[in-house]
């Protein structure tokens, strides 16, 4: 007998799969324990019996269907545990209906990709916090919604967005936006690159950003969209994103063209604790006062001629940080390092970005000027959510 009820692997699956549709077998690493998961996948491929735990039904059916091969093979609900949607939530099985076409899927290579890239994208904000559930969501239509004050984060996809104007559509269903998070303090544009470098298209990408700032805008206390969530496999993606960006003098190629922030976040347990930090209400004074609050630090100056986090004039030392994986500040902050070779720089970032920052800018070995402070994701999550 499997149980479904909240907090069970089971139910998260449906709950996921009732949103995506379909998801690749090759990550079931971002769910959890991949060996775990790949033996729960198989079972779930033969009929079983099922309480759900809402109503005290128990129900025989089989779950799921796998189909497809190598990075394709994808994850589906079979038609007879359909039911099973409006028994765990009552309006779970309209919208699964609604959304993908009465239970019929492409074939296509490129469609099944696309909606892989979503999928990944919404597990990975799933097991963050951050509510997928399109049936729990505010429709963006209605006005009042609009106007009032976000409590939670919340992740709108990308059907859901680039439809929002009708008229509008046909300018954003191109660009690789995969959805848009907004959370109690702002909002970012979601991206996911999955194994590949990420390839921006300057105006398409523009258009969306202009897009949320136009959905988002009403919403109080949101600041407009001028930052993005950059999904990726593992941080070899986010070197490959940059250094792909810069082989290409064409501007609309450039990583910082689009956003102002672009905070690179790996598919991994490291990834889901990142982002859980980057949804909180004011995470970047807390990240800051985490880091240097006892310091005895002067913070960043907006007529600063250059970008850090903090600095002590006395030891002409410069502070930045880069817990927020943002790739953007990382480009500025690496122009203005090798343009003042004068000043001592520290470098703070988890120990597993240390190889990209070495990497990108260009320091294999201690240089007197340039120093590395590395730090526990585990000790910052801990420290940041038991003070509140």
């Amino acid at each position: 007998m499997i149980y479904v009820r909240n907090e069970t692997r089971v139910y998260g699956l449906l709950m996921l799969l009732a949103n995506v549709g379909e998801f690749p077998m090759c990550s079931l690493g971002i769910l959890g324990n991949k060996q775990s998961w790949t033996k729960l996948i198989y079972e779930l491929q033969q009929p079983q019996d099922f309480c759900i735990s809402a109503t005290g039904d128990v129900k025989r059916f089989q779950m799921l269907t796998v189909s497809g091969k190598g990075q394709n093979k994808t994850i589906r609900l079979h038609r007879s545990a359909i039911s099973a949607l409006s028994a765990v939530d009552i309006s779970a099985q309209s919208f699964y209906f609604a959304d993908f076409e009465g239970h019929r899927f492409s074939g296509s290579e490129a469609h099944i990709i696309r909606n892989h890239r979503v999928a990944e994208a919404a597990a990975m904000c799933m097991n963050s916090g951050v509510e997928i559930r399109k049936w729990a969501l505010e429709d963006l239509h209605d006005k009042h919604v609009r106007y009032q004050q976000v409590e939670a984060p919340l992740l709108y996809d990308a059907r859901a967005v680039k439809g929002f104007f009708e008229d509008e559509h046909r300018k954003t269903d191109f660009t690789r936006l995969v959805g848009a998070i907004v959370y109690p303090n702002g909002s970012y544009a979601v991206y996911n690159t999955m194994n590949q470098a990420m390839q921006w298209n300057g105006q398409g990408e523009v258009k969306a950003r202009m897009l949320l700032e136009d959905i988002f805008y009403p919403y109080p206390k949101v600041t407009a969209s001028k930052s993005a969530i950059l999904f990726g496999r593992n941080l070899l993606v986010a070197q490959r994103t940059m250094e792909y960006a810069f082989l290409h003098h064409r501007k609309k190629h450039r990583l910082d063209t689009v956003y102002r922030h672009v905070h690179f976040i790996p598919m991994n347990a490291m990834g889901q604790k990142m982002l859980q930090i980057l949804t909180r209400r004011d995470w970047r004074s807390e990240l800051w006062n985490w880091l240097y609050a006892d310091l005895d630090l002067m913070p960043w100056s907006e007529y600063s001629s250059f970008e850090y986090d903090a600095c002590d004039v006395e030891e002409n030392t410069y502070c930045f940080s880069h817990l927020d994986g943002d790739l953007c500040r990382l480009v500025r902050f690496k122009i203005a390092m090798h343009s003042r070779p004068q000043h001592n720089y520290v470098i703070d970032c988890y120990q597993e970005q240390l190889p990209l920052l070495r990497a990108y800018l260009d320091i294999f070995n201690e240089h007197q000027n340039v120093h590395f402070r590395t730090h526990n994701i585990d000790d910052v999550y801990t420290d940041l959510f038991e003070r509140s």
